[in-house]
């Protein structure tokens, strides 16, 4: 368990989740901006599985679910990954919601969580996310949590400063 939100449970994935995690990576408007539903199924759900079985215990940020607490379904994904193919180590957040459950709240309150985890536990001073420019809900989400634009192509990078 990574923490409760009002209404969801935020946590680590495992192998009981993957063939619902491949299933909702899968929809169109997750295809659009989203690669990993973009290969074989089956390669995925190896990619996933190794996943879980080696950063999990590593490491205390990663890819979690988001379950719905009423009824234990998973919602989506959202990520806090440490980037260290650039000059300075960064954090990064990411997300997707299934269609169904999409202008409901649930992304805000799980990138609120992920914001908070990564100040509290983390001590982390500055967060990104990086989206395409055409992903309007994404968009909207990050500005409503208070990110702003750091630089924009064919990808928008954006930035959040976390210390006070």
């Amino acid at each position: 368990l990574i923490a409760e939100t009002k209404r969801t449970v935020i946590r680590e994935l495992c192998a009981q989740d993957i063939d619902e995690v491949v299933k909702i990576s899968r929809q169109e408007h997750i295809l659009k901006f989203v690669e990993d539903g973009r290969v074989a199924e089956k390669e995925q759900k190896e990619k996933l599985l190794a996943y879980i079985n080696n950063i999990y215990s590593f490491y205390d940020y990663g890819i979690w679910g988001i379950f719905d607490k009423a009824d234990g379904s998973l919602i989506g994904l959202i990520s806090l990954d440490l980037l260290t193919s650039i000059e300075e180590a960064q954090y990064e957040t990411g997300f997707f919601i299934r269609r169904e459950r999409l202008e409901r709240g649930f992304a805000k309150e799980a990138l609120e969580m992920v914001i908070n985890y990564a100040k509290n536990k983390l001590s982390v001073f500055k967060l990104i996310a990086i989206t395409d420019y055409k992903n309007k809900p994404a968009i909207s989400l990050l500005e409503k949590c208070g990110f702003t634009v750091l630089s924009q192509n064919d990808k928008i990078i954006y930035v959040k400063q976390l210390e006070e």
